[in-house]
C-alpha cells in the first residue's frame, strides 16, 4: 500500500530528525524503535485520516454548492427564455401597430 509506505517513511524520518537533534536520546533495542517508528506511524495515519475526512467534507459541500447553482441556472436560462419570448411578441405586435398606423395615414 503506497499510503503506507509513505507514512513509513514520514515516520523513519522524524527519528532521523530527533536523532540529528538529541543523538543520544535514541540509543535503544531494533524493537523498541520499531515500536516507536510504529507509534509516530500511526499518528502520521491518524492525521491523514484527519485531514482526508476534512477534505472530503468540503468536497461534499462543494459538490452541494454545484448542484444547487446547476439546478438554479438551468431555472434562470427557462426564465429568460420565456422573457424573451414574450418581449418578441411585445415587439412583433408594435411592429404591426406601427405599420397599420402608416397604412391607414
Amino acid at each position: 500500500d503506497e499510503l503506507r509506505e509513505e507514512q513509513l517513511l514520514a515516520s523513519r524520518k522524524v527519528i532521523m530528525h530527533l536523532e540529528d537533534v538529541a543523538p543520544n536520546a535514541f540509543d535503544m533495542e531494533a524493537r523498541e524503535r520499531l515500536k516507536l517508528t510504529s507509534k509516530i506511524q500511526g499518528e502520521i495515519s491518524h492525521c491523514s485520516q484527519a485531514l482526508a475526512r476534512e477534505a472530503l467534507k468540503m468536497i461534499a459541500k462543494d459538490w452541494e454548492e454545484l448542484q444547487v447553482l446547476r439546478k438554479s441556472s438551468g431555472e434562470m436560462e427557462e426564465r429568460v427564455a420565456r422573457m424573451n419570448g414574450n418581449y418578441l411578441r411585445e415587439i412583433t405586435v408594435a411592429r404591426d401597430r406601427l405599420r397599420q398606423g402608416i397604412e391607414s395615414a
